[in-house]
C-alpha cells in the first residue's frame, strides 16, 4: 500500500478515506445492516453512510464512536494498516505470540480467513451465567 501523507486539506477521496470506508462497509455487512438502518442507528443520513463508505466523507469523532458501538467493533478497527495500531512483539503475551506463530504456519489465504472467522466467533461467545 502506498501511504500518502495525511492532510485535512487533501481532496476526498484519499487512500485513507477509501480504506476507512471499506472497513465501515465490512463491519456493516458483518452486522447485516443496510446503509439506511445504520444511518438511523448513528443519527445520520443514508447518503452520509454511503459517502463515508466510498471515502468521500470522513466521519467525525462522535460518528466514529457511534459506528464502533453500533457495529460492535473497537474504534481501532476502522483505521486500517498502515494507519492503525501497531503492535510490537513486546506487547504480546506468550499465548498471543504462540497464536501468531501458528497462524503464520497456515499456507493459504483461505485457511487464514477461516482461522480469523473461528477466533472471532469464539470471541463473540458469551460465557454461561
Amino acid at each position: 500500500m502506498n501511504t500518502q501523507a495525511l492532510s485535512a486539506q487533501s481532496p476526498l477521496p484519499t487512500e485513507f478515506t477509501r480504506a476507512l470506508g471499506q472497513r465501515i462497509r465490512e463491519a456493516r455487512h458483518d452486522r447485516s445492516l443496510s446503509q439506511k438502518r445504520l444511518a438511523e442507528r448513528i443519527d445520520r443520513r443514508q447518503a452520509a453512510v454511503s459517502d463515508m463508505e466510498n471515502g468521500r466523507m470522513q466521519p467525525d469523532a462522535t460518528t466514529l464512536l457511534l459506528l464502533a458501538e453500533v457495529l460492535e467493533k473497537p474504534v481501532t478497527f476502522f483505521f486500517p494498516p498502515p494507519w492503525g495500531p501497531r503492535v510490537s512483539r513486546g506487547d504480546l503475551t506468550y499465548d498471543e505470540q504462540a497464536l501468531l506463530l501458528e497462524f503464520r504456519r497456515l499456507q493459504s489465504d483461505e485457511h487464514r480467513q477461516i482461522a480469523i472467522a473461528q477466533l472471532a466467533a469464539l470471541a463473540d461467545l458469551h460465557p454461561p451465567t
